[in-house]
């Protein structure tokens, strides 16, 4: 048995957000519009998490369940921001976004989001409504350590519509 040392990947790529009524891009190679925002550096690029709890069925006669059934998703993406703006910071507060706020203020709102990432290798990852739900912890300290805006994103459902699209790149790595 062999592997293909080209399939293997490294490289964070790119994050971009818009708002929640922005249109969805519907491929891996069009450009994104002025619509959409780079996030900008991070610390270690993102991690997508998708978990699945399910349930067997059991009967009196088998040890084993009979069938199995998926009983939750949930589908998260996390990130730190290096880039300390007061828009990246907002975003984390669910402020939303905006392109140059005069002040940051901490609300109780609850503004969802669409974010794109795009890889190294030309794929893009979609993923439709997201609302940051992580812990937002600002620490400073001494350098070489930097200023990083934590945040964990959980994706909702879209009536219609899977909670993210991934589109391959040209050679086929997603």
């Amino acid at each position: 048995m062999s592997g293909n040392p080209d399939n293997v990947q490294a490289g964070p790529g790119w994050l971009f957000v818009a708002t929640i009524a922005t249109p969805d891009p519907t491929d891996a190679t069009t450009a994104l519009g002025t619509a959409w925002s780079a996030i900008g550096y991070t610390e270690d690029g993102n991690v997508t998490t998708i978990e699945q709890k399910s349930e067997g069925l059991p009967v009196a006669e088998e040890r084993m369940p009979v069938k199995t059934y998926i009983t939750e998703q949930s589908v998260r993406v996390k990130f730190s921001m290096a880039e300390i703006t007061a828009r990246n910071l907002l975003m984390a507060l669910n402020g939303g976004i905006v392109a140059d706020p005069a002040a940051v203020e901490f609300s109780t709102g609850e503004t969802r989001v669409k974010i794109v990432h795009e890889t190294v290798t030309g794929a893009r990852w979609l993923y439709r409504k997201c609302l940051q739900v992580g812990t937002v912890e600002l620490a400073s300290a001494k350098a070489p350590k930097k200023r990083l805006i934590p945040v964990e994103f959980a994706l909702e459902g879209v009536p219609g519509l899977p909670p993210f699209t991934a589109w391959p790149a040209a050679d086929g790595l997603i």
